[in-house]
C-alpha cells in the first residue's frame, strides 16, 4: 500500500503485529494505527496488535518497479512467527528480484543469523536490504554486529540501519564501512521525545565521511525536514532506478 515514508514508494505488511523490546519501541506508532484499523473491522488486523502473518503476495502482481518497506506494521523476525512464515516471505520477495527492492526493518537482528543459518549455501537476495532499527548507542553496539556479520564480505547482501527515532547521539564510525545506507529522524506524534538537531549533525557527518548514503526524514516533532538550511536526501544507486 501507498506510504508517507519518504524512502520507499510503498510499504509491505506480510506480518502484521509486534511487542515492545527497547526504548524505541515506547511511543510505537504501528501499535496505535493497528488499533485503530481493528476498531474499523479491517480483516488484516483482526488480531489488533498481536503478531501475525498475512500470505500476502501483492508485490508479485505489481509490474512497475518500485521500493518496498517490509513490515512497517510489525516485525518479520518477532519470535512468534514461524521459519515456514518467514522463508515464504523471502520466497515472495525473491521471486520480485527482477523489478522491485525490498528493505526489511527489524529490532531481532539475531534471529536473522538464526534464519540464514539453514541455508548451505548463502541465498540469493539482490534484491533486499537487510537492516536493524537503531534508536541510541547501545542500540547501535548490538544490533549492528548482528548484520555485519550476516554473510560478512559477500557483495550481493546490503545493510542499513534506520535511526528513528533518534533518541541519542550514536557513533558508528568504526561499523559504516559495513553499512550501504543509512536513515535517521525524530520522533513524532503524541509524546515524541526530543531530538538535539547535533545528534542528527553528527550522524549526517559521520556518514559522509564513510561516502555512505544519509537519508534525514525529519529533524524534529513537526516534520521538518531541513537541517541547517539542506535536505539530505541520498540513497544507494540500486534503489535510485525505481522511479519514486
Amino acid at each position: 500500500m501507498p506510504t508517507k515514508i519518504d524512502y520507499v514508494d510503498e510499504v509491505w505488511n506480510p506480518v502484521t503485529g509486534c511487542t515492545k523490546i527497547s526504548m524505541g519501541c515506547l511511543n510505537c506508532y504501528a501499535e496505535k494505527m493497528a488499533r485503530r484499523l481493528h476498531g474499523m473491522g479491517l480483516k488484516k488486523y483482526l488480531n489488533g496488535f498481536k503478531p501475525t502473518f498475512h500470505e500476502d503476495q501483492g508485490p508479485i502482481h505489481i509490474k512497475r518497479p518500485k521500493n518496498f518497506l517490509v513490515c512497517s506494521m510489525g516485525d518479520i523476525f518477532h519470535e512468534d512467527i514461524s521459519t515456514m512464515e518467514i522463508n515464504w516471505c523471502f520466497q515472495t520477495m525473491a521471486e520480485c528480484r527482477d523489478r522491485h527492492m525490498f528493505l526489511v526493518l527489524t529490532k531481532r537482528p539475531a534471529r536473522i543469523l538464526n534464519y540464514t543459518a539453514m541455508y548451505e549455501e548463502p541465498p540469493l537476495w539482490p534484491n533486499i536490504f537487510i537492516g536493524v532499527s537503531v534508536e541510541n548507542h547501545n542500540a547501535a553496539m548490538w544490533r549492528i554486529p548482528q548484520i555485519k556479520s550476516f554473510y560478512s564480505g559477500l557483495a550481493q547482501y546490503q545493510r542499513w540501519i534506520s535511526c528513528e527515532p533518534l533518541l541519542g547521539r550514536i557513533n558508528i564510525r568504526h561499523q559504516l564501512k559495513y553499512l550501504d545506507f543509512v536513515v535517521a529522524g525524530a520522533e513524532t506524534g503524541p509524546g515524541a521525545r526530543p531530538c538535539d538537531p547535533d545528534w542528527l549533525r553528527s550522524l549526517r557527518d559521520q556518514c559522509k565521511e564513510a561516502q555512505v548514503p544519509f537519508w534525514l526524514k525529519q529533524i524534529d516533532s513537526k516534520g521538518s525536514q531541513e537541517l541547517d538550511g539542506v535536505l539530505h536526501k541520498e540513497m544507494p544507486e540500486c534503489l535510485k532506478i525505481n522511479p519514486q
